[in-house]
């Protein structure tokens, strides 16, 4: 009696799909990674504490001074005391003092009640006119 031998079939795993998804993978983190450092965070000092404030007239006059304060739900724009309507009317005016003024550092005073997104509009508006330092003063109590 002839035994006869079977072949036994050994299943093979394709590899080819899975090398396409992570190579996909690769591809999405890579760009996502590069715009992800267009979009960097601007550095600012934030004020610790609501201690004593110093006054205004101790501040040395190379001081670029933004107040924001807030009424009927729309922003009002100070930049030195000089007052201003839009946030693109900010930024040509930043860039026009930084051009007087050379590496002048920027201050922020925000109004108590006014939303964060005035603030960010104008942290925006100093990148755009290449200011890097900026600081925030201790927001107004409103009254």
């Amino acid at each position: 009696m002839a035994i006869e031998e079977q072949k036994v079939e050994e299943d093979e795993l394709d590899l080819t799909p899975m090398i396409d998804v992570v190579f996909l993978l690769l591809v999405f983190f890579m760009v996502a990674t590069k715009a992800k450092t267009s979009n960097r965070a601007l550095d600012a000092n934030l004020p610790k504490n609501m201690g004593s404030s110093s006054s205004k007239k101790d501040e040395p006059s190379e001081n670029i001074n933004i107040e924001i304060k807030e009424s009927g739900g729309r922003p009002r724009i100070f930049v030195n005391n000089f007052p201003i309507d839009t946030f693109d009317g900010l930024f040509q005016k930043l860039r026009q003092l930084t051009n007087v003024m050379d590496d002048a550092p920027v201050i922020i005073a925000p109004e108590g009640r006014v939303s964060f997104k005035y603030v960010v509009m104008t942290l925006n508006a100093c990148s755009k006119a290449a200011i890097e330092k900026v600081s925030f003063a201790q927001p107004s109590k409103v009254r």
